[in-house]
C-alpha cells in the first residue's frame, strides 16, 4: 500500500507543478491549467486520473468501514473532474464543478469524521492566509490545501 501512496503523491505533486509551470505562476484554479497546457491538456487528465486511481486503495484501507463511502465519492468525483476538464463549456462545466465540489466536501468530511481535523485545520488556515495575499487565486490554494491535508493525514495514518 505504501507504494500506491508514493505513486499517488508523485502524480499529485507532478500535477501541482505542471499547473504552476503551465502558466508560469499559480493559476486561478488547478483546472485552469488544462487550458494553459493547450494541446498538452491530456497531461492534466492523465495526472489527475493517476492521482485518483493510485490513491483509492490506500485511502480505503486507511478508513474506518463506515467512512469508506466518502473515499469512494472523493476518488470517483476526481475521475469525473479529469474526464470533463473543459469547465468553460456548458455541459462539461456542470459535471466538472459539481464533481469538484463533491470531491472537496467528501474529502473534508472524511478527515473530520476520522478525527484528523487538526492537520486539515492547519492547511485551511495556511490556504486562507495565502488566499488573502493572492485573492484571485484562492481556488488553487484551497484545492492544494484539501489535497495536501488528505496526503499528510494518510502518511500520518500509514507510517
Amino acid at each position: 500500500m505504501n507504494t500506491f501512496l508514493a505513486l499517488s503523491t508523485v502524480a499529485a505533486l507532478a500535477l501541482l507543478c505542471l499547473s504552476v509551470m503551465a502558466g508560469r505562476c499559480v493559476p486561478v484554479s488547478l483546472s485552469d491549467s488544462y487550458y494553459k497546457l493547450g494541446r498538452y491538456g491530456w497531461m492534466f487528465q492523465l495526472m489527475l486520473s493517476a492521482t485518483a486511481v493510485t490513491l483509492f486503495p490506500v485511502w480505503v484501507s486507511s478508513s474506518v468501514s463506515d467512512h469508506e463511502w466518502m473515499v469512494f465519492l472523493s476518488c470517483a468525483s476526481l475521475l469525473f473532474v479529469a474526464s470533463a476538464p473543459c469547465f468553460r463549456q456548458d455541459l462539461q462545466g456542470k459535471i466538472h464543478y459539481s464533481s469538484a465540489v463533491v470531491c472537496c466536501i467528501c474529502s473534508l468530511l472524511w478527515q473530520v469524521s476520522e478525527g484528523l481535523w487538526d492537520v486539515t485545520l492547519w492547511f485551511a488556515f495556511v490556504a486562507g492566509m495565502l488566499s488573502l495575499q493572492w485573492r484571485n487565486k484562492w481556488c488553487w490554494w484551497m484545492e492544494a490545501a484539501v489535497a495536501g491535508s488528505v496526503y499528510c493525514n494518510l502518511y500520518r495514518m500509514n507510517f
